[in-house]
């Protein structure tokens, strides 16, 4: 749907109504301002209604300026993007080599442990042994 008192080239108002008729989407264009949309799901109160919105903002002109800001704009991005891969790498090594640390630690302290326990039974059985010999005897 194109809303009065809007000027738009042949080529735009037939691409608009091959979209709308290709894919069931209504298009709207709007001038600059404030608008609220309001839809009402009459046929199935107890259901719920789906609305997919896609806003999109369109400048005649301007051509040259927005190609180099463009470019501005991914040389930006680009250097971020690289920015942040590199980091993400730094930390998923460091990641990596916590998590081996932890791993290790955590098996030498299972060790110290069982040696711990071992002993434990050891000297348990030992001095019940004992015991008992001193009692016997």
């Amino acid at each position: 749907m194109i809303l009065e008192g809007t000027t738009f080239s042949e080529e735009l108002v037939d691409f608009i109504n091959k979209q709308t008729q290709t894919n069931k989407q209504i298009i709207i264009f709007i001038c600059a301002g404030f608008y609220q949309m309001c839809f009402s799901n009459f046929h199935n109160r107890f259901g719920s209604m789906q609305v997919f919105l896609n806003f999109g903002v369109y400048y005649e002109g301007q051509k040259e300026e927005e190609k180099k800001k463009k470019e501005e704009d991914m040389k930006q991005i680009n250097s971020t993007l690289s920015f942040i891969e590199e980091s993400s790498s730094r930390l998923q090594r460091f990641v990596f080599h916590m998590w081996r640390h932890y791993n290790y630690e955590r098996m030498r302290r299972g060790t110290d442990f069982y040696l711990l326990q071992s002993n434990s039974n050891y000297v348990n059985i030992w001095s019940a042994v004992q015991s008992l010999l001193i009692i016997t005897a």
